[in-house]
């Protein structure tokens, strides 16, 4: 039998990218276990069936070319069932399986080529793993295909479309994919166990043991953080009253608008507001949102900032610390905790340092918050930081080399960086939701 082609096409390959590259951005897509899928042979990967997502990240991740087989009523979706039979989907019936599926899965399996399927044989409804049918057992052992379970975590947060929670849209949510080690249907038949139904239902119960040992703690702790979040709010934080009080005294009125305003929001926060995932997110938020309200304040007291290519540097290091503040919120809550206060601390120093030390350039503040969230980043996430190091201080080399700068600055905003650094690591964290998650 000739062997079909296993490699995606450059096309293919194009869009795998892409859709790799979406997921990793917007929901912080971790895979792990790829070690574990074969890269030859027949494979059949199953997994926990959530939503749509399921089958767009496993076909985006794995790196030979894989067909799902789908229920055959989504065949009649105008827009989904035009991409289904486009990526050579495989429509089965689950009220009455017909053979002309198993027989197609068959061929598919010979040609040594991944099948993907979903032992559930529908979405979730409450985002636990439900009972597997019998179909993914029957065709393994009849191809002799390795069987690689997977494990989906967080997908269901991001788009419930079952049950109690169900969505119409997706959100924001940090999704996990793992591969679990490989099962081999054959060692299973040639061992003591004689009885098919014996052994179809062994392979079912070694794959729903693996998809359920990643998925059931990864459920707990969602629980866990859920009951968390409901709690109080935290208390008014130090970096929120500076905020205010050095609005205050700027002695401007705008300024005393905004402390005002950020206040009242604080308190609302602390004595009325329900307490939430989204409230918690907006609190964290809200400092940087009061700085850029009270932007005119600041633009007063020290100064527009330098225009032409030091502007183009400016809105690089703030994409790269909103980058790094959205990844720490949705991975680490306490790390991110740390980074917004040393980065806030470190906003306030250069402020300070901008009025009170006229000799210090302007350019200098930027300088010292790109400093800081390479070094947190250093510290947290090395992957991140071996890719900004290559683009931010580039463009700040640029920018000071075309409209110049002292050394006097960047001294500077070394010593601010590590002046905030040395008061965390002396003041250990204490916060709210720092104890607590």
């Amino acid at each position: 039998m000739t062997t079909e082609r296993t490699r995606p096409r450059a096309g293919f390959r194009l869009l795998q990218k892409s859709l790799r590259a979406f997921f990793h951005t917007f929901y912080l897509l971790e895979v792990s276990g790829l070690e574990h899928v074969p890269t030859r042979g027949p494979v059949i990967v199953c997994a926990n069936h959530v939503n749509p997502f399921d089958a767009i990240i496993l076909g985006a991740c794995l790196p030979r070319r894989i067909r799902f087989v789908a229920w055959n009523r989504t065949f009649s979706k105008p827009a989904i069932g035009s991409l289904l039979r486009l990526t050579g989907c495989i429509p089965i019936d689950r009220d009455r399986p017909n053979l002309s599926a198993f027989k197609e899965s068959l061929r598919w399996l010979a040609a040594g080529n991944i099948l993907g399927i979903f032992p559930e044989g529908k979405y979730t409804d409450t985002g636990h793993l439900a009972e597997l049918k019998p179909g993914t057992a029957r065709i393994a052992l009849s191809a002799n295909a390795t069987v690689v379970p997977a494990t989906l975590t967080g997908a269901y947060r991001a788009w419930p479309l079952r049950g109690l929670k169900s969505k119409m849209f997706p959100r924001p949510w940090k999704i996990a994919l793992k591969f679990h080690p490989a099962i081999e249907p054959g060692r299973l038949a040639s061992g003591t166990v004689h009885d098919q139904r014996a052994v179809a239902q062994q392979l079912i119960d070694q794959i729903g043991a693996a998809i359920d040992s990643t998925l059931k703690p990864a459920i707990r702790a969602e629980g866990k953080i859920d009951a968390l979040v409901e709690q109080p709010a935290p208390h008014i934080r130090l970096y929120e009253w500076f905020l205010c009080v050095v609005l205050l005294v700027t002695l401007r009125r705008l300024g005393a608008v905004v402390a005002m305003a950020y206040f009242a929001y604080l308190l609302a926060d602390i004595l009325w507001i329900p307490q939430s995932r989204l409230t918690r997110f907006l609190r964290n938020f809200s400092t940087p949102v009061a700085l850029a309200a009270a932007y005119p304040v600041l633009v007063d007291l020290i100064g527009p900032p330098p225009q032409g290519p030091w502007l183009a540097s400016y809105a690089v290091v703030l994409a790269y610390t909103l980058w790094a503040m959205i990844h720490y919120c949705f991975t680490k809550y306490l790390r991110f905790q740390r980074f917004v206060r040393g980065w806030l601390l470190t906003l306030y120093l250069g402020l300070l340092e901008q009025m009170w030390l006229p000799w210090i350039e302007r350019p200098t503040l930027i300088i010292s918050l790109a400093v800081f969230t390479l070094a947190f980043d250093f510290a947290n996430n090395r992957n991140r930081f071996w890719t900004a190091v290559v683009v931010v201080p580039v463009t700040l080399a640029v920018a000071a080399s075309v409209r110049g700068y002292s050394g006097a600055g960047l001294l500077a905003s070394v010593l601010t960086v590590m002046l905030v650094y040395a008061y965390t690591s002396v003041f250990k964290f204490r916060a709210h939701d720092g104890q607590r998650i």
